[in-house]
């Protein structure tokens, strides 16, 4: 038996990270398969938020896309509430701008437009990630993946009010989630500008300073983008504006990605992955991507911030 014990029906490996909103582990199934499994901590007791907590979960199964870690099951009513998720191989998109440096425009643009295209497809399905940082993003062998969602926020919306604490990460926060506002897909797009920026200059957004200090840096819309390309600039600029209204959706950025992606590449190039209107939300049938073993194990499936 596990030293770890066991979640539900899955045996804990090892513990790969925690953060504010739980605990994530290596964990097998009964039939070997590696998964990353995250409990979920103090879960809110109001029915209302439990029950929206339990539809995003159900839509976020039925997504498919290669850009997207698969939601493979839950528990929100057992005593440690828990999320399993497939495992991905590879390395984050902060630990690999920390050991490579910044992304070259290639690199930048196709890692650009898969995370773009993967908000999306879960835009589409009601959902939104409300966690989007480098830490998030899987570099994988066939492309970025979008991992680890913020679902436990759901149930945590009003904690910075109520506490004074911010359990997010300050840079890659949209400014009306500091102004507990709602929160809607327009998030993930200023997140993805910011998230693109540091993959572009090796520079965190909004500074390296306290979190209040970038908390006000978001607000005031004091955004660092000296070595952002030309080319993906105006997109950049565009998501990160203050107002969530202004902002392009994330079919919109995918869509003028594909485009700069074919130019970039030049004319011989492969054609990129489905457009979101070709993916988004499947039927229950069995995903072709199993899960695999991750190679960077201790930053599994977002448990690293950045």
């Amino acid at each position: 038996m596990s030293k770890l014990g066991k979640v539900g029906p899955y045996s804990l490996v090892e513990r790969l990270g925690r953060g504010g909103m739980g605990e994530v582990y290596l964990a097998t199934t009964r039939r070997g398969e590696q998964v990353a499994l995250k409990v979920l901590h103090d879960l809110a007791e109001d029915e209302t938020s439990r029950i929206r907590l339990e539809r995003e979960v159900r839509a976020l199964r039925r997504v498919e896309s290669p850009y997207v870690a698969k939601v493979l099951d839950a528990d929100l009513g057992c005593a440690r509430p828990y999320l399993v998720m497939e495992h991905i191989e590879g390395v984050t998109l902060l630990e690999r701008v920390r050991q490579s440096g910044p992304l070259d425009l290639a690199q930048l643009v196709h890692m650009a437009q898969g995370i773009a295209t993967a908000l999306a497809i879960i835009h589409a399905a009601g959902v939104v990630h409300r966690d989007l940082k480098p830490g998030n993003i899987i570099m994988g062998v066939e492309g970025p993946v979008l991992i680890d969602f913020g679902i436990a926020q759901v149930l945590d919306a009003t904690r910075l009010t109520m506490t004074g604490t911010f359990l997010g990460t300050p840079g890659y926060t949209a400014p009306e989630i500091f102004s507990d506002e709602h929160v809607d897909s327009p998030a993930d797009v200023h997140a993805w500008a910011a998230t693109v920026a540091f993959a572009a200059t090796g520079r965190p957004t909004f500074g390296r300073g306290t979190a209040e200090a970038q908390m006000y840096a978001v607000l005031n819309g004091q955004a660092d983008l000296k070595g952002v390309p030309v080319a993906l600039l105006p997109l950049v600029r565009a998501a990160l504006n203050r107002e969530p209204g202004k902002r392009p959706t994330a079919a919109l950025l995918a869509d003028r990605l594909s485009r700069l992606a074919k130019a970039t590449n030049g004319p011989d190039a492969e054609a990129p992955p489905a457009t979101p209107a070709e993916e988004g939300v499947r039927g229950e049938s069995a995903r072709g991507r199993a899960n695999g073993a991750e190679s960077a194990r201790g930053r599994a499936n977002g448990a690293e911030s950045a």
